[in-house]
């Protein structure tokens, strides 16, 4: 019996009334069933990864690999990245690129566009499937 199964039945032979019971169940359609550091792994097989990383240099063209903290399977997970600087960068033209081609299931490719030497941050939150 599948775990999701389990928990249904459980919430059924609850001794509480007919509406918070629907409630419960309403809510359990999906939920986290496993929580590490930067990810969490959910009931349905959905994934989420996040962290940060820090692009040094004159990194236009030179990507760098982040690797996630579980492995996704399946197609490739979307990321989604933010970018951070610092007021030394202002008024350089810079964007953070995921280089789509160069990513997998275990980490994806960044470079930020600046051909000046410059430091940024990278937050980044990839959605995918773990099962």
């Amino acid at each position: 019996m599948a775990k999701k199964e389990k928990w249904v039945n459980f919430v059924k032979k609850l001794g509480v009334g007919t509406l918070l019971k629907e409630a419960l169940l309403e809510h359990m359609a999906d939920f986290p069933i496993e929580e590490g550091s930067n990810y969490t792994k959910w009931l349905s097989g959905k994934l989420e990864c996040w962290g940060s990383a820090s692009l040094a240099g004159a990194n236009e063209g030179n990507s760098r690999t982040i690797g996630y903290p579980v492995s996704f399977v399946g197609a490739k997970p979307r990321v989604f990245t933010q970018l951070y600087r610092n007021a030394a960068t202002l008024g350089v033209n810079v964007t953070i690129v995921v280089d789509e081609s160069a990513s997998t299931g275990n980490g994806f490719s960044v470079f930020h566009t600046s051909t000046a030497g410059i430091a940024v941050l990278c937050h980044w939150e990839a959605k995918g499937r773990w099962k």
